[in-house]
Parts: C-alpha cells; structure tokens; sequence
C-alpha cells in the first residue's frame, strides 16, 4: 500500500460517514506510546482505547498477517491468535512490515483493515464493555471515538477471544 497516513484517515471518516457511523474526531499532540497517557488525553477509560498491533501468523504451512484489535487496558495471547489461523507462532510485526501493510507507523494503528492482505480479528470485550472505543485515526496526533455497534457494524470483523486469561 502506498497511501499516505492521511489518507489512511481519510478512508476511515469516509467509511464512517458513508455508514452514518455515530463518531467524535479529535486533534492533539502526538501521543507516546503509553497507554495511560493516551486514555488521560482522550479522556476515556483505558479500557475504551482500542489496542491496535499487527501480528504475524507462522508454522504449520501458514504465513499470515492479522491486524489484531483489543481494549487497551488487556494483554494479547499470541498463543490463541496463532491457533486460530492454524499456526505454530505469532509474533509482533516490524515497522517496516506494519507500514507497508497500512501506511501508519507503529502507534498510529487504526482497528480498521484496508489491505486484503491484512485480516482484521477483534476480541468481542471490545463490545461488552463500554458504549464507545477511542482509536488513533491512522496518525499519532488525531483520535476517533467511535460508538461500538456502528464499528460492529461497518467493519464486521472476525470476533476472537484474544486477551490473556
């Protein structure tokens, strides 16, 4: 893919307003990477901001890329990630691998997916939990809180039990 971050926003805003998707839009600074600090600027629970990371998929025949989605405030089990797909290992994608598969760098992560190359797999407690997610909209400085039936809706992604027990 070689569209710009920008653009990368921009198809997420028109996917959503196309879908009549129920969203606030919000600029700040660029945002660090930890958790804490983004919840307190984008005043949400930490529980509302999505966690983004790109995995790869390995062994048994597969190589597969999936861009995996989570509440921020839980850990991913890379171990059910991989048993999904039928593979051996999963491991965290370079930020090489995770621009060219999206344009965004590391930190920019949206929980959208616009590479056929990229499957999107989203643990359900996303839904469960609160009315709205908070996610980085393809940049480091603008966020989307986003109503969750809409994202539901309009992504339709693969749902998996991904967090740590």
């Amino acid at each position: 893919m070689s569209a710009s971050t920008n653009s990368t926003r921009d198809r997420i805003l028109n996917l959503l307003n196309e879908n009549q998707a129920r969203y606030q839009q919000m600029s700040h600074e660029a945002l660090g990477f930890t958790s804490d600090e983004v919840a307190r600027v984008r005043n949400v629970e930490l529980g509302q901001c999505s966690k983004a990371a790109i995995l790869k998929i390995k062994g048994n025949g597969v190589r597969k890329y999936v861009l995996a989605v989570l509440p921020g405030d839980r850990k991913i089990n890379t171990d059910k990630l991989s048993s999904l797909y039928g593979g051996k290992k999963a491991s965290f994608a370079s930020a090489g691998e995770v621009l060219e598969l999206t344009s965004c760098v590391p930190g920019a992560l949206a929980p959208f997916s616009f590479n056929e190359e990229l499957a999107l797999v989203v643990d359900p407690s996303i839904f469960e939990r609160y009315s709205e997610i908070a996610f980085n909209a393809g940049t480091l400085t603008e966020t989307i809180v986003l109503n969750v039936d809409d994202y539901r809706r309009i992504v339709k992604p693969k749902e998996y039990s991904l967090i740590q027990d």
